[in-house]
């Protein structure tokens, strides 16, 4: 029998002391998450937070109680989402919602066959500026780059 810590298609990683697991992916509906939130940025993040660390909000007085039952896995994904979480307050909270907003418009399956992250702009519907203002993120060569995913491209990013 195969053991299989994970069924909601996270991917996972074990760490080199075999003590604790990380999630390194979470599938997400972006869609589902700006309708339940009227895209209110910080109950984005407190969605995200639930779908990273797979937390059961216990009390009212939790953040996200409200979102207990609610079933936000989708097509959407975003790798190594702890790091934008750990780093979520050198920023606004919109840009956060933002980064997560782009990074919906990415295709899975194109990750799967060439692991490459970055977004075209021909399939970012948002208007340029908007993506050029987020400290997050990043355009060069007609493609977006998210700060917080690796890049296997070999394109070197200096972050701002």
């Amino acid at each position: 029998m195969i053991y299989q810590p994970c069924k909601d298609l996270r991917k996972i990683l074990l760490d080199t002391d075999f003590k604790f697991w990380y999630n390194i992916m979470i599938k997400y509906n972006w869609d589902k998450i700006m309708r339940v939130t009227k895209g209110d940025a910080i109950q984005i993040l407190a969605i995200i937070h639930v779908l990273t660390y797979k937390r059961i909000a216990i009390n009212k007085k939790d953040p996200a109680y409200k979102y207990r039952a609610g079933d936000f896995v989708g097509g959407s994904f975003l790798l190594e989402p702890e790091k934008l979480l750990a780093n979520h307050k050198k920023y606004f909270p919109e840009e956060c919602a933002t980064y997560l907003m782009v990074a919906s418009f990415r295709n899975y399956f194109t990750y799967k066959e060439s692991g490459d992250t970055r977004l075209h702009m021909l399939y970012n519907p948002l208007i340029k500026q908007i993506t050029n203002d987020n400290r997050l993120l990043q355009i060069v060569d007609d493609y977006v780059y998210f700060r917080y995913e690796e890049n296997h491209t070999g394109n070197k990013i200096k972050w701002q």
